[in-house]
């Protein structure tokens, strides 16, 4: 049996590309949470199908108190704080994105946000932290054409991007102030690879795909009848970037490295409290 999903090995593997699809009695815990949240979310009706039913406007008010409310929930946290340590890593050394609940009905990029489909991106384009671990787990099952897509061969090869014109701190200012306008949400690619040429996760409902938020990834543009649900966790651990372990940076231009992005589980410190900036590479 090889290490665990999240142990000091296999997140340099991770580093290195490779993607690891494992399960844990925690994960199962936090889907079964998430889809009773969602259930009670959306009352009477059939989450993958409530889109047919609610009026646009209704639906976006549904999924953006869902995900409020998932990423504050302290069960949920709890939960993670156990997975981690089930997986093989001290969640005392873990940083974290907002815990993310992900409700993506059908539709094309003109949907509002949080509900349009995401464009090809590396994570690391907008936060410039090369030890970024992402997990990514279905609450229903998936379908080919309502799933996440991965481009594992350009993990190593420069893809143009516009991240020298993104800044978070810049996009949380506009937010504040009412002018976000069309300001983008993330980084994203430029001259995207073919959809066709990249690898469609399609993990059963209890596992996880476990992959460097330096992949190359998107969302399968959903033009299925059903919604896609799921959980996103993001996690950055201090002591592999105090180490200067971490992912190849080949082509992230981003102008800042924002380090407050990540928060440890209890919220009472973020990545920049506890390690100073590195030279970009």
């Amino acid at each position: 049996m090889g290490a665990p999903p999240l142990a000091p090995e296999t997140r340099r593997a991770i580093y290195r590309g490779a993607q690891v699809t494992a399960g844990a009695a925690a994960l199962s815990d936090i889907l079964k949470h998430a889809a009773h949240m969602i259930a009670n979310g959306f009352f009477d009706l059939d989450p993958l199908r409530a889109h047919t039913t609610l009026p646009l406007d209704d639906y976006r008010t549904r999924v953006v108190a869902l995900r409020q409310g998932f990423a504050r929930d302290s069960a949920v946290r709890s939960l993670v704080e156990k997975l981690i340590a089930e997986w093989g890593a001290d969640p005392g050394d873990a940083y974290l994105d907002t815990l993310k609940l992900r409700i993506a009905p059908p539709g094309g990029t003109g949907m509002p946000y949080p509900l349009a489909p995401l464009k090809a991106h590396r994570d690391t384009w907008g936060s410039n932290i090369m030890q970024q671990i992402n997990v990514w787990a279905p609450i229903m099952p998936l379908a080919l054409g309502r799933t996440l897509a991965l481009w594992p061969d350009q993990f190593d090869q420069p893809v143009e991007n516009d991240s020298a014109d993104w800044d978070l701190n810049d996009l949380r200012r506009r937010r504040a102030d009412g002018t976000l306008d069309a300001y983008p949400l993330m980084p994203t690619a430029i001259h995207a690879p073919s959809l066709g040429s990249a690898k469609r996760v399609m993990p059963d409902v209890g596992d996880a795909v476990i992959f460097s938020g330096a992949h190359l990834h998107a969302s399968v543009p959903n033009h299925s009848a059903l919604a896609r649900l799921n959980v996103e966790l993001r996690i950055v651990f201090l002591a592999d970037r105090n180490a200067g372990e971490g992912a190849p940076n080949v082509d992230g231009r981003a102008p800042c490295t924002p380090l407050q992005w990540f928060a440890s589980l209890d919220g009472q410190r973020s990545l920049e409290d506890a390690a100073p900036p590195l030279a970009l590479t």
